[in-house]
C-alpha cells in the first residue's frame, strides 16, 4: 500500500478523492496536522497536533446491503488495536454507527464516502489532544489524557495499512450475524433512551437493536424505526 504523508495538509479526504484518478489502489493520505478537516454531515473535524489523521482509499465490489459492515468492521478493529497499543485495561467502545468512544468520551470516529467503486476510509483519532471542554456539543478526551500512554500514530498507521489491504477478503469472509453480535458488544447505550438525531427528524427511544446491515434499531414509544444515518447523545 502507498503511504503519502504530509506535514499539514486541508483534509486527508479530500486529498484521497483528488488521488483516485492517478494513484493506484490500495493507498493512505496521512497528515500530522489538517487544516480543514471534516466528519459526518461535512461538519468541522477539530485537528491536533499528535493525533491520527488518515484515509485510506480502498477499491471494493460489492452490494449496497454489504456497506454497512464495513463500518462496523472498521470501529471494531480500531477497539480492539488501541485496546492493544495502549496497554490498559480502558475499555474502547463505539457510539453507533462510527465513532470510538472512551469512558463514554468521544476520542475518534470514521467517515465514510464513496467514489464509483472506490471507498474512502476516514479516521481520526484523539491521541494526545482533543478540543477544549465548550469547543464542541459533545464530550471529548484523548488516549494520552485517559491512560497515560503516548500511541504512535505510524503504529496506527502501519496496523490499518496491513488491515485494508487485506479487506477485500475480510469482508468477503465475514458472517453477518456474527459480526453484528460482535458490534454490539463494543455499542455505548444499547437498551437505554437517547436522543437521536437524523437530517429530518429528533426522536427519543431505546436503542433496541442493529440489523445486520448496520442500522439502527430505535423503539419510540414501541414503535421500531430503522435508521441508517443519524447522531446518537450519549
Amino acid at each position: 500500500m502507498e503511504k503519502i504523508i504530509h506535514d499539514s495538509i486541508d483534509s486527508t479526504q479530500t486529498d484521497a478523492r483528488l488521488r483516485i484518478a492517478s494513484t493506484d489502489r490500495p493507498f493512505v493520505v496521512m497528515a500530522h496536522l489538517q487544516t480543514n478537516g471534516y466528519g459526518k454531515f461535512e461538519r468541522a473535524w477539530e485537528s491536533y497536533s499528535g493525533n491520527f489523521l488518515a484515509t485510506f482509499a480502498i477499491d471494493l465490489s460489492i452490494q449496497h446491503y454489504d456497506f454497512g459492515k464495513i463500518p462496523m468492521l472498521v470501529c471494531i478493529k480500531l477497539c480492539e488495536l488501541l485496546s492493544t497499543l495502549s496497554h490498559s485495561k480502558a475499555e474502547f467502545r463505539v457510539k453507533w454507527p462510527n465513532d470510538i468512544m472512551l469512558n463514554k468520551k468521544k476520542i475518534g470516529g470514521i467517515l465514510i464516502e464513496k467514489v464509483d467503486s472506490t471507498f474512502l476510509v476516514g479516521i481520526g483519532l484523539n491521541l494526545r489532544q482533543s478540543p477544549e471542554d465548550g469547543k464542541v456539543s459533545y464530550a471529548t478526551t484523548n488516549v494520552l489524557a485517559e491512560t497515560g500512554v503516548q500511541i504512535d500514530t505510524i503504529k496506527i498507521l502501519d496496523e490499518m495499512s496491513e488491515y485494508f489491504i487485506q479487506f477485500a477478503e475480510v469482508l468477503k469472509e465475514c458472517d453477518a450475524a456474527k459480526l453484528r453480535q460482535k458490534y454490539m458488544t463494543l455499542l455505548e447505550g444499547l437498551g437505554q433512551t437517547r436522543k437521536v438525531v437524523t437530517r429530518q427528524e429528533t426522536f427519543f427511544g431505546q436503542l433496541h437493536d442493529i440489523n445486520n446491515d448496520g442500522a439502527l434499531i430505535l423503539d419510540v414509544d414501541g414503535d421500531k424505526k430503522l435508521i441508517y444515518s443519524a447522531d446518537v447523545f450519549i
